[in-house]
């Protein structure tokens, strides 16, 4: 019966309800629960670490080789391929998929493709108005700008 009770609790108050919280609020989940993680990764590196060697001697008794988990990873293409298929699922929609599929070729293009030319880079000096950033958005098509001081720091 305590196994049962164990169990539902576990499936409950561990996977379902933070899911469905880190649903609802994806970014505040994010702030509030990222920094405790990591921290409580950090406390905890030589626990991992001790059952990480453990089970890695148990499997070698085993005559079992251990994989390296960041080896068995999804490679850029297999990545690509289920964004891919998520997208033509609908469990992503189009433009999102589109936005992945970018994001995972940004890696394969060379940084000359990617950066714009200092010289050709507009900046919004420190202390513009609101009107002047308004008339440099319309004037160039951009709504963003790099902020540069006096000394063009």
């Amino acid at each position: 019966i305590a196994l049962s009770v164990a169990t539902y609790l576990h499936m409950l108050l561990g996977e379902m309800v933070p899911k469905n919280i880190s649903l609802a609020e994806p970014t505040r989940s994010a702030l509030a629960l990222g920094p405790p993680l990591v921290a409580m990764a950090r406390a905890l590196r030589p626990v991992i670490f001790a059952i990480n060697a453990f089970a890695n001697a148990l499997l070698k008794l085993l005559r079992v080789e251990a994989k390296d988990e960041v080896s068995a990873t999804f490679s850029d293409d297999e990545l690509a391929r289920m964004v891919q298929d998520a997208g033509d699922a609908g469990l992503v929609d189009d433009r999102s998929a589109q936005r992945l599929h970018h994001a995972l070729e940004l890696g394969r293009r060379p940084v000359r493709d990617v950066v714009m030319p200092v010289d050709r880079v507009l900046y919004a000096r420190v202390g513009t108005t609101p009107e002047e950033l308004e008339r440099l958005s319309s004037e160039s098509g951009f709504s963003r700008f790099p902020v540069m001081d006096r000394e063009q720091r």
